[in-house]
């Protein structure tokens, strides 16, 4: 009988061993799992933060606008200016993704900001590359409406911009 208890105790530290190696392990990788319920109120984690956020479904198009823009390009010739036969227009309907709850305020800001925002749509247009203008996914420019154009509207109120029809036309 004696020859059979080392073997229990063995197996016995063994798991405490690996127990506390899990623990450890738990502790490392996911500190935020062992202080939950220690204080007085729950502390928001990062995957309550993400479940509050509104699923792609709940995300309201707000139109902003139909612009037409005539754009002069330099030719990358010896001379490097404009040459009046090297104009392009560009024609996009633009519209901005918002949560839910900030469509009346970005629909608002829209009304009382429409002459700078188009200011801001024109000025990005005629300064994008056309390089930029002739990208397939033209995500440079949607990047860069996006920062003229997000300050005007509420900031972070607006998630994403679009661009719903594009006609680029070479004058």
């Amino acid at each position: 009988m004696d020859a059979s208890a080392p073997p229990i105790r063995r197996k016995t530290r063994a798991r405490r061993t690996k127990r506390r190696f899990v623990l450890a392990l738990a502790l490392v990788l996911f500190p935020s799992v062992v202080v939950i319920g220690c204080g007085e109120g729950d502390a928001p984690t990062a995957f309550d933060n993400i479940t509050r956020l509104p699923t792609r479904e709940e995300f309201v198009e707000i139109e902003i606008g139909t612009f037409v823009v005539p754009v002069p390009m330099v030719l990358e010739s010896a001379t490097e200016r404009f040459e009046p036969d090297n104009l392009m227009e560009v024609e996009i309907d633009l519209f901005v993704v918002v949560d839910p709850h900030e469509v009346r305020q970005v629909k608002k800001l829209t009304k009382r900001n429409e002459g700078r925002i188009r200011d801001r749509v024109i000025s990005v247009c005629r300064n994008t590359t056309r390089d930029d203008l002739l990208e397939a996914q033209m995500a440079t420019l949607k990047a860069h409406l996006l920062d003229a154009v997000q300050p005007l509207l509420g900031g972070p109120a607006v998630r994403r911009i679009g661009l719903r029809r594009v006609i680029i036309d070479e004058l």
